[in-house]
């Protein structure tokens, strides 16, 4: 009613925390003229000398009075996650998803050796020759593989097969991706000996003009403008020392040839 009196207007801050929702409700409310903040959870302090109530209404008190903190100029009381337009999250999606898949395949793998272990096997069968030496093996005490035994064995190669198919299906996207790129557009490039995930996973940022690579050491991830630089910096990608990455808040270190 104040407001309304002296012909004010109020404006709207609203803030939640990163998890599982993503950030669609964030870009809900921007489009509505709503100003939102995206809090990182574990940026937020906490008392830790008892056992504390948790509840929907506390952790909403307490968004507020860091929320509040913040934009009265407080900046070490919480830490805000920087927001990725949908192009960006969604970019994302591939690393992430052969990330999974790897562990997967490691969960399966894991679990059918430790099945063998239990019959005292201790080396497990090829995927090239599967039933040929599911046939030759035998238990500690000498026996056949029990019959329940083999067959959840055979699902688990099933589903084993099934997941080498996907990553390798998920790997030829990403190089697709990579080999797809508009010109002059900054691309992530495989080094040698890293890997092309790990080369994929690479920081790019904009190298001020004051920064000059070293002599004889040319970056190949030059373009147009600018420069990627790999946190594993191969041989054939050096820059100077001490680059900060404003992104990762890591820095480069140059190798030498």
């Amino acid at each position: 009613m104040l407001l309304a009196g002296l012909g004010a207007t109020m404006g709207i801050v609203c803030c939640f925390e990163a998890g599982r929702d993503g950030f669609w409700l964030h870009r809900l409310l921007t489009a509505h003229g709503v100003v939102s903040y995206v809090l990182e959870p574990t940026s937020i302090l906490v008392n830790r000398r008892a056992r504390r109530a948790k509840t929907d209404r506390l952790d909403a008190e307490g968004m507020l009075r860091v929320l509040a903190a913040y934009l009265r100029g407080d900046h070490q009381a919480c830490s805000m996650v920087r927001v990725p337009t949908p192009d960006q999250e969604d970019a994302k999606r591939t690393h992430r998803e052969r990330e999974h898949l790897v562990q997967e395949r490691l969960r399966i793998e894991n679990r059918i050796e430790a099945l063998l272990f239990t019959q005292g096997i201790r080396k497990r069968p090829s995927l090239r020759s599967w039933e040929r030496d599911l046939t030759v093996l035998r238990t500690g005490d000498g026996r056949k593989i029990p019959h329940h035994l083999r067959a959840e064995l055979d699902r688990l190669r099933r589903r084993l097969v099934l997941t080498l198919e996907l990553i390798r299906e998920v790997e030829a996207e990403r190089d697709q991706v990579t080999k797809t790129v508009r010109p002059g557009t900054p691309v992530h490039r495989e080094t040698p000996g890293r890997g092309a995930d790990r080369a994929g996973r690479s920081c790019s940022r904009d190298i001020p003009n004051r920064v000059r690579r070293s002599e004889g050491a040319p970056c190949i991830h030059e373009l147009g403008g600018r420069a990627m630089i790999d946190l594993n910096v191969g041989e054939d990608c050096r820059v100077a020392a001490g680059v900060p990455c404003e992104n990762c808040q890591v820095f480069a270190s140059a190798q030498t040839a």
